[in-house]
């Protein structure tokens, strides 16, 4: 049986993924998150299966999407999501506390 979400290892990573990636880059993508997470052997793991714990987070209210324009370097405009922690799911509080003291 599957465990709840936040309760497994990668959904714990996933967190921590997000949360480096907002500190360092303007916005976040799925396809920076997998990047990230490929760029790192510690991280193979969470890279493969990374769609699916992305959505399964949306579904909690772990995590929340936008739908924006990029300005590509043809001057048209791309559609794309970008992804940010919910920073008041009781779930992130608890694996990021340091920022709520």
């Amino acid at each position: 049986m599957e465990r709840p979400f936040g309760r497994r290892p990668k959904d714990v990573a996933l967190i921590h993924l997000l949360d480096e990636a907002e500190m360092e880059h303007f916005y976040v993508t799925a396809a920076l998150l997998r990047k990230l997470a490929s760029a790192d052997p510690r991280r193979a793991e969470l890279a493969r299966g990374l769609t699916r714990l992305m959505r399964d987070a949306l579904k909690r209210g772990v995590l929340l999407s936008d739908a924006r324009q990029r300005l590509t370097s043809s001057g048209a405009l791309k559609p794309i999501t970008v992804y940010r922690l919910n920073r008041h799911n009781p779930l992130v509080r608890r694996l990021l506390p340091a920022e709520f003291d």
